[in-house]
């Protein structure tokens, strides 16, 4: 009887390798995303900061300048929120794609492992009844030359 072998054992592998890399894709992913978002928290903190400075510098005596300046930075600073936010939506949504490709290379891993396991089992009980019919062949032998 010859030893079990999976016959689709290559592309379980391929598949593995697939599901490691969309892995690796999904934590980059991640990371930029989580990078972008706590920069654009960030942003948020510093531009609520200069508001609030800018509000305490109007009660007491400010100069045009200082006005001007503070409402140039804050706009900048409105505008880079913008842009940042637009940027994290894209990211979250890339993090989706990347999530849902990570989830169908393990869903297809888990279908082979499963077909494989069944495989086993079947070789399993052939070699079982395989090796039931050498014992009653024996048995039988044994039985004729008596």
């Amino acid at each position: 009887m010859q030893k079990f072998r999976f016959k689709l054992e290559k592309i379980l592998d391929l598949k593995q390798r697939e599901e490691d890399e969309r892995q690796a894709q999904f934590k980059a992913a991640q990371v930029t995303y989580e990078e972008a978002d706590e920069n654009l928290k960030e942003l948020k903190n510093k531009c609520d900061t200069y508001r609030m400075g800018y509000r305490e510098a109007q009660l007491g005596c400010i100069e045009i300048e200082q006005v001007q300046f503070y409402q140039r930075f804050i706009y900048q600073l409105e505008n880079q929120i913008e842009r940042e936010t637009l940027n994290v939506k894209t990211l979250y949504d890339s993090l989706n794609i990347a999530q849902e490709n990570l989830l169908e290379a393990v869903r297809e891993k888990k279908k082979l492992e499963k077909l494989k396991e069944k495989h086993i089992e079947d070789y399993g009980k052939m070699l079982k009844k395989y090796e039931q019919q050498q014992v009653d062949e024996i048995s039988t032998m044994m039985g004729t030359h008596k």
